[in-house]
């Protein structure tokens, strides 16, 4: 046979041999298409009902297992409790996509090793206050992997996208808190015997994730939450989270009136949040480290009405002094406040409009900003330097020394530029019933030593030319006035000018009433000063 005909022999045979494994292999295909598909995906059901003690069922549209491309796809899929009233957690996605699987590691050591792990569109449904759902949130949380499960899993990226979260109320009538558009990667995930048992259970390289709209509804049905996007990256290392809103439900005197009792009314919209460089290792602990929390563009409106009765007597813990006693450890080296805005407004009984002290342009800054137990035993100290422009017009810096080991004594320390009085009115008017009809504020230093029962200090107030009215509650509007009174005020009592050195100084004297805030503490503990100042 010559040597042509040989190569042309094996060839064939060659070609043959081909042929039949490609047969071979496309048979093997169409049975593991029409038999490996039903077998996985009855063994997926079996387990969760075995794993959760047949309190769960999975359903499944469809499955498709692809061998070659090691790549598994779940369509339709529910995990819903096998017991139709049951209020336990619903979970349902779209679709489900493995691929990269590495079927020789987990038949050689029963390791399991993936390239992606894709969740699309999965929907979460929990309901409030429900027995099931409390005893499956327990059981997920507190209870680490089995033991008897595989040993270690690889996963070079864990993916969720277009996730949302539905709270619903006890009664199901309509949902407390809902989050959309959640989305979620995890790249570099090793789970060993070591990472296992310990939260949270894994250990990645980065992780990069984000939300959408978020709504939560206090069940008290005076306020909501809500908040537009939310994004964190280990890559950046920096959190932030933009229009954060606090919306009373109720206008201002409806709230007032479904309350019953004197409350302040917030409402609140923040720009963004951001919190820059947090250690993610301290937070498995259960602390917070970062280095820098900043607000930005905040407006904080505050409305007080006296118009309905005083509530119950609550003794108000100062803001540091509630920080300190926090369960959760927080150590923050700079907090910064930009661009923002506070108002607050109070109406009294008898007068027919609120009075309104506007800050605006405020900017301030909180430092060394801790709560740990060791550094607050040690005479630690929060500070807090603020600059703000006083009905739009005057400014006003200040500094507050927040000691961390004391019951909530503080000092504060400020200067405020010059305005014209009459700019006050807004405030004076409905709440102090006083309107300057002339005057001229040239400067005004205070210092205020504000311990937890009272207040002392003094305040400095350099004016000229001051003459006020004392107001009728009635007709404060219509600029109606007790021409009696405001004649004696004026000759007997108020001071008309303050403008030559040595300049007189007013006393702070003030006792603290503890059901009122400390924004009021610090007004009212001020006015006793600027009012000595001037005479009244």
């Amino acid at each position: 046979m010559s040597p042509k005909n040989t190569r042309s022999k094996f060839l064939k045979v060659g070609l043959a041999i081909l042929l039949l494994l490609l047969l071979f292999l496309a048979g093997i295909q169409v049975f593991l298409s029409y038999y490996l598909d039903d077998l996985v995906e009855n063994r997926l059901t079996n387990a969760v009902s075995e794993q959760t003690l047949n309190q769960y069922q999975l359903q499944i549209d469809k499955l498709t297992l692809s061998v070659w491309n090691r790549k598994m796809e779940l369509n339709g899929v529910s995990l819903h409790p096998t017991n139709s009233s049951s209020t336990a957690p619903k979970i349902e996605f779209d679709q489900l996509s493995i691929s990269g699987i590495q079927f020789l590691p987990y038949l050689w050591n029963g390791s399991a090793s993936f390239a992606d792990v894709h969740f699309l569109n999965p929907t979460v449904r929990i309901f409030e206050n429900s027995p099931d759902s409390l005893v499956f949130l327990k059981q997920t949380t507190d209870s680490p992997p089995n033991q008897k499960s595989t040993s270690n899993i690889s996963l070079d990226r864990f993916i969720v996208e277009g996730g949302s979260v539905n709270l619903q109320t006890s009664d199901q009538s309509r949902s407390r808190a809902e989050l959309h558009d959640f989305n979620l990667m995890i790249s570099g995930v090793r789970m060993d015997s070591t990472s296992r048992f310990n939260f949270p259970y894994f250990d990645f390289e980065s992780f990069t994730t984000s939300s959408g709209n978020f709504r939560y509804a206090f069940k008290n049905g005076l306020y909501a939450i809500e908040s537009n996007q939310a994004e964190y990256s280990t890559t950046a290392n920096i959190a932030s989270l933009d229009s954060l809103k606090l919306i009373p439900q109720y206008p201002r005197y409806e709230f007032a009136r479904k309350i019953g009792h004197q409350k302040d009314r917030i409402s609140l919209t923040v720009g963004q949040l951001r919190l820059e460089n947090p250690d993610i290792e301290s937070l498995k602990s259960g602390i917070l480290i970062a280095d820098r929390f900043t607000i930005d563009a905040a407006d904080l409106d505050v409305f007080h009405s006296k118009l309905v009765p005083d509530g119950p007597d609550r003794v108000k813990t100062f803001p540091h002094m509630a920080f300190k006693n926090l369960n959760f450890p927080v150590t923050v080296d700079t907090i910064a406040i930009n661009q923002s805005e506070i108002r607050y407004s109070e109406h009294l009984p008898d007068v027919n409009r609120p009075g309104t002290v506007t800050f605006s342009n405020v900017n301030g800054m909180f430092a060394n900003v801790t709560n740990d137990s060791t550094t607050v035993s040690e005479g630690h100290e929060i500070t807090l330097n603020v600059s703000s422009d006083v009905m739009g017009v005057a400014k006003l810096d200040a500094h507050f020394v927040l000691p961390m080991n004391e019951e909530g004594d503080h000092t504060a320390r400020g200067t405020l530029a010059s305005m014209q009085a009459a700019q006050l009115n807004p405030i004076l008017e409905p709440v102090g019933l006083i309107r300057t009809e002339r005057g001229t504020i040239h400067s005004l230093q205070f210092l205020m030593d504000l311990k937890a029962n009272s207040a002392s200090g003094w305040t400095q107030l350099v004016y000229s030319d001051l003459k006020i009215a004392v107001l009728d509650s009635e007709n404060v509007n219509s600029g109606g006035r007790k021409w009696l009174r405001s004649v004696l005020a004026n000759l007997l009592k108020v001071k008309e000018n303050n403008d030559k050195e040595p300049f007189r100084r007013g006393e702070i004297s003030k006792e603290r009433e503890e059901t009122k805030s400390m924004f009021s503490y610090w007004w009212k503990s001020l006015s006793t000063g600027l009012k000595d100042n001037i005479g009244l």
